[in-house]
């Protein structure tokens, strides 16, 4: 009676491992599957927006924000894409997004975020989320100089 207790004990034991392993498994392979969709849904809430593509990047941007402004994000986006991707060892295959808003609500809801007080930028869902800087930089402060110096891709 000992052995066959041992022996159900043994085997509840490796049971539960092995669903425990195929359950990690199962896990990656579902992210698999729906690591996609965020990005999905967001390029489908900024389908109807302006699209900008520079050397390495694909801006994408609504008719109110001011085409000085992307040239703005554009440059600095530019200006630091080397620089990065030689400090991660890493270049990417496909262009990053990036999408700048001058709604910062719109940026809140977009970027799935619960807070009340926009970021200046967020990466979710792959992309590159930006609030336009004449929504955050104070007016007596010069635009340029500051979202090159403090901005979300400085």
């Amino acid at each position: 009676m000992k052995n066959k207790r041992k022996l159900f004990l043994l085997t509840t034991i490796l049971l539960i491992c092995l669903l425990i392993t195929n359950a990690f498994n199962l896990r990656g392979e579902l992210y698999l599957l729906f690591k996609g969709v965020p990005q999905q849904v967001m390029l489908a809430k900024i389908q109807d927006y302006n699209e900008v593509n520079t050397k390495n990047f694909i801006i994408r941007f609504d008719n109110t924000v001011e085409k000085s402004t992307v040239d703005l994000v554009a440059s600095t986006a530019e200006k630091h894409y080397d620089f990065l991707c030689e400090l991660y060892n890493y270049r990417p295959e496909e262009k990053p997004i990036i999408i700048v808003y001058d709604d910062p609500d719109m940026l809140i809801d977009n970027a799935n975020l619960a807070e009340s007080k926009p970021p200046m930028g967020v990466y979710y869902a792959s992309m590159i989320s930006i609030l336009t800087p004449e929504v955050w930089v104070p007016e007596n402060m010069s635009i340029e100089e500051t979202f090159v110096r403090q901005g979300p891709i400085s």
